[in-house]
């Protein structure tokens, strides 16, 4: 009995020492929410194409919102993201997946998985 308690105690203290990344599941992590843009000019305009808004559970493009259903954090600045597509008006979504990526400084971002295989790369507007 006691060999058992002191290995369920050993084993808690495993579990609790196991890092996890927060946002694991379906949160965006804290490093990729923001508002990003192609160059200076889409940052200052509220309907820019070229612009993204990031939160914890969606993500806002010009006339289209994809909404999170599950975040995979493959490391610190690379996450795959399970989304509905929906455009504006729309009542029903396609499920598709985006490949974040986070440049080493966090003000950059590679963002892909769109139908037409298109990439942006996107800067972090500020302000």
């Amino acid at each position: 009995m006691i060999r058992s308690a002191h290995f369920v105690a050993i084993l808690a203290l495993a579990v609790a020492a196991t890092p996890v990344l927060a946002g694991d599941g379906t949160a965006i992590p804290h490093a990729f929410i923001g508002v990003w843009g192609a160059a200076s000019a889409p940052c200052a305009d509220v309907d820019a194409t070229d612009r993204v808004t990031i939160s914890s559970d969606s993500l806002r493009y010009y006339e289209m919102t994809d909404t999170v259903t599950h975040v995979d954090i493959r490391d610190a600045r690379h996450i795959v993201v399970d989304v509905e597509a929906t455009d504006d008006g729309d009542d029903k979504g396609e499920m598709t997946r985006r490949d974040l990526r986070l440049s080493r400084d966090g003000n950059g971002l590679t963002l892909s998985g769109f139908p037409n295989n298109d990439v942006s790369k996107l800067a972090r507007c500020r302000g």
